[in-house]
């Protein structure tokens, strides 16, 4: 396959991919950026060192992404199921759609928004902030959010049981069969719409 790649500039590669088609890669990163964009993957293992990873407009059936400090950003497209871990990095979504999510870092922030529909998302951070803002008003939704920092805010319109404690907020919102899970050990933690 060695005719889809572009060696155009020094230390970098271009790799095209046919939109139509559904493709599985396996990608190993030392300190490289990346940038993924308008492209179908059904199951994409990402292990990334220090270079920032950025996908645009990319389809992701299931995904494994692991990163020591190289930020992770998604905007536009969807991510159907994805484990995404890192040490120091960010993590960012805008305008992702996914069904599951599990997201942890030991010292970044992640920020998600425009969180439309999903099944269960779940975000753990050991210092950083975490910040989910849904596009609009979730109506199907149970919650757990959590902080060390007792620094918690969240913005919901209830229709079921909520509980306010310091550090903790827990709440449903309709029949509450999906679910929303954030614990951060020492960060601040926003969600709303």
């Amino acid at each position: 396959m060695a005719e889809g790649f572009s060696f155009g500039r020094e230390g970098k590669i271009t790799l095209y991919i046919p939109k139509e088609d559904a493709v599985s890669l396996d990608i190993t990163n030392g300190s490289g950026d990346m940038e993924l964009e308008t492209v179908h993957i059904a199951d994409l293992s990402l292990d990334n060192d220090a270079g920032y990873v950025s996908m645009s407009g990319v389809r992701i059936e299931d995904a494994e992404i692991g990163s020591v400090s190289g930020d992770i950003k998604m905007t536009d497209g969807s991510c159907m199921g994805s484990y995404i871990h890192t040490g120091s990095a960010y993590v960012t979504f805008k305008g992702v759609e996914f069904c599951e999510a599990a997201i942890s870092t030991e010292s970044g922030e992640v920020g998600i928004k425009d969180v439309e529909d999903h099944e269960s998302l779940s975000v753990e951070t050991g210092s950083g902030d975490i910040t989910v803002s849904y596009a609009a008003p979730p109506d199907d939704l149970a919650y757990e959010i959590s902080s060390g920092s007792d620094d918690v805010t969240v913005d919901f319109p209830h229709d079921g049981p909520a509980v306010y404690t310091d550090g903790c907020r827990q709440g449903s919102i309709g029949k509450g069969q999906k679910s929303l899970s954030i614990v951060s050990d020492s960060g601040t933690v926003v969600v709303g719409v």
